[in-house]
């Protein structure tokens, strides 16, 4: 009697997928993934750019909002048939801007243990972002166990720290030493308004934030949201932090879809199906079995 081998599975970047006992090619559906409070996009658009379908909801009209957008409660919003959540509860109650003397005395909701109770009764990946004074510490039992990220790691000229915890696993990149300072002195506000600095060592003399519209619109391209406005732009979560998230969770999502004990290798190209539909000049006739785009 023959043995049977075991299943080999081959998961291109495209999303295609190949196996190796039924020799069949499938390509992968983008996932549905829902954005509470989804503001004007930014963490909408690096899920998209790691292959999610994305879905928004704000109690805010968002006329910018680059996707498919529903005005509602982001805490009574149905949460059925999507694969992922993505929920960005309202920061202001944590941020260390509430220290501010004409803001000290504001009242601001404070959201993420209820966010939280939302999500885990939904039973799928979820992810809640927010600000460093969210997390869960002696004076906050209810805040955040997260992970973090910084402009930094991804070779951003900003810091942005913002904090993402989830029901699963994902692994933080490195964090690089902060060279730069972001605006000199002790001005929250302007330390809120300024996002990038310039070369290492050298400290943001204003010349890069919200100030004008030219200097809006090179920091919006340098954070990757040329389609926001100035106070979009501040509350904003750069996509390059999501899009980071959004990789390591699809793959959570479709190793949920692998039989257990298959061989899973992960290709880090498209396949050549996807790279001939785009035009390029892979294979003139398309292969039976796949190509290690690697090799």
């Amino acid at each position: 009697m023959t043995a049977r081998l075991p299943r080999v599975v081959l998961e291109y970047a495209c999303g295609c997928r190949w196996e190796s006992d039924r020799n069949l090619w499938h390509k992968t559906a983008h996932p549905r993934l829902l954005d509470l409070f989804c503001g004007a996009g930014g963490a909408a658009k690096g899920y998209h750019d790691a292959g999610f379908e994305v879905v928004g909801v704000d109690h805010v009209r968002q006329p910018r909002y680059p996707f498919e957008f529903h005005l509602g409660d982001a805490m009574t919003y149905p949460l059925e048939g999507f694969d992922a959540i993505h929920a960005s509860p309202p920061c202001q109650g944590y941020s260390i801007m509430r220290n501010l003397p004409w803001l000290k005395d504001k009242v601001y909701p404070l959201l993420i243990e209820p966010t939280r109770e939302r999500l885990q009764a939904a039973g799928v990946p979820y992810v809640i972002e927010n600000v460093a004074g969210a997390r869960r510490t002696e004076h906050r039992p209810d805040g955040m166990q997260a992970g973090w990220l910084c402009g930094g790691m991804f070779g951003l000229p900003f810091y942005r720290h913002r904090y993402f915890e989830t029901n699963w696993f994902w692994l933080q990149p490195g964090h690089p030493k902060h060279e730069s300072t972001i605006c000199l002195g002790r001005n929250l506000g302007a330390r809120a308004r300024l996002v990038t600095y310039g070369p290492p060592g050298r400290i943001s003399d204003g010349t890069i934030g919200h100030r004008t519209r030219a200097v809006h619109e090179a920091t919006a391209r340098t954070m990757g949201l040329d389609w926001m406005r100035p106070k979009e732009l501040s509350q904003a979560i750069p996509p390059a932090y999501t899009e980071y998230i959004g990789t390591a969770l699809m793959r959570v999502l479709q190793s949920a879809h692998i039989p257990a004990g298959a061989r899973v290798k992960h290709i880090l190209a498209d396949c050549a199906r996807c790279r001939t539909a785009k035009g390029a000049d892979v294979h003139k006739r398309l292969p039976d079995k796949p190509y290690d785009m690697r090799a």
